[in-house]
């Protein structure tokens, strides 16, 4: 790779630089504040650590259920996960062999859905099934407060800069905002439009997939999907509202050019502003799209695999996607063994943020 200093950034010149194989559908991915891994939560028990250089890949073993949410603590040094057995367990990720130092073993969430690092690293949060969110020491895993207010499953959640104040948006399109010294509700953003339910449906549809705050701190993106068709497949819109934080409005509503049939669960702001998410389409092939926060056309668009999740590398010139790839077989595990259910595949795509360098053309070609 070229000199890092001579790159430049350039979300339009986007090229997959690395790939990394997984037997299973990976959920979530993020690189760590060192730079030297990138980490992913996936339809299985374990976690995956790869190192960037060599490609070398360590499973952080304990977990025994889905993992769906992480997130590394701003000291460099520790990584939280969270799963669909309500445990969270805290990393020395860069260990030869990792194992937990500490663990939550039951959050009362249900589903661990997301979880959060406060930036100045003092406490993290975490939501799920049960309609609260819970803040803990990050020191330790000791509770400090839980928030009530939300009316159904809470998905996602986002730190504000300064660290005093937090966002959780839920199933129903709420997003609140809290005070992290009072516990009190400051404000609710209403991003109802991810929300579906109609009289024949059986449940609750959509909800506030991620949540992503803009490097200058004034701008909130949920993604989702809207204007859902039924709770069969839960086809919809893909969606991303932006809101305007001094005010509290939607400002704009953003929609990708490609075809989607789920909502949008990979979201990111790249440095300059741009907002970068990721779709899902069954068995096929869609997109990751780049806005302007004020145009409500992408600029550009990659062609990619279904993504749920997108995370910037700390020399903010990398992008990670945790992807889904099909392999043949069906969601219920068809063409494999009756009695067991085989997963279908996965892969941790990096994508650089600059033009591509003329030998890596080259290898491309060959």
């Amino acid at each position: 790779m070229m000199a890092e200093s001579s790159l430049q950034f350039d979300p339009t010149k986007i090229w997959e630089s690395q790939s990394f194989e997984h037997d299973r559908v990976l959920t979530v991915c993020a690189f760590s504040p060192c730079g030297k891994y990138v980490v992913a939560g996936a339809r299985h028990e374990d976690v995956q650590r790869w190192q960037l250089e060599s490609g070398d890949r360590m499973p952080l073993v304990a977990h025994r259920s889905w993992v769906m949410a992480m997130a590394f603590h701003p000291d460099s040094k520790r990584l939280l996960t969270g799963d669909y057995h309500g445990v969270v367990h805290c990393w020395n990720y860069a260990d030869a062999k990792p194992t937990p130092l500490w663990t939550i073993q039951d959050t009362g969430h249900g589903w661990v859905c997301d979880l959060a690092i406060a930036a100045d690293g003092k406490y993290f949060a975490t939501a799920g099934n049960d309609k609260m969110v819970k803040l803990w020491s990050s020191d330790d895993g000791k509770p400090v407060a839980e928030f009530a207010g939300h009316e159904h499953h809470v998905f996602s959640l986002a730190f504000a800069p300064d660290s005093q104040t937090f966002y959780s948006g839920d199933l129903l399109g709420m997003v609140h905002q809290w005070s992290v010294a009072t516990g009190s509700v400051l404000r609710t953003l209403d991003a109802s439009a991810l929300h579906e339910r109609k009289e024949n449906y059986l449940a609750d549809v959509g909800g506030v997939r991620r949540m992503a705050i803009s490097p200058d701190g004034n701008l909130l993106a949920c993604s989702g999907m809207t204007e859902a068709n039924g709770n069969t497949f839960c086809v919809g819109k893909a969606a991303v509202l932006v809101f305007d934080l001094a005010t509290g409005k939607l400002k704009q509503t953003l929609r990708p050019k490609t075809k989607m049939d789920g909502p949008l669960e990979g979201l990111c702001f790249l440095p300059d502003g741009t907002i970068a998410a990721q779709g899902q389409l069954l068995h096929s092939t869609t997109s990751i799209e780049f806005w302007k926060p004020d145009t409500a056309e992408p600029f550009h668009v990659l062609k990619a695999p279904t993504g749920y999740s997108l995370h910037l590398h700390p020399d903010q010139l990398r992008l990670a996607s945790a992807c889904y790839q099909a392999n043949g077989r069906t969601g219920n595990g068809r063409h494999t063994d009756k009695t067991e259910y085989t997963s279908n595949n996965g892969a941790l795509k990096v994508y650089s943020l600059f033009e591509q360098p003329n030998d890596e053309k080259a290898k491309g070609k060959s």
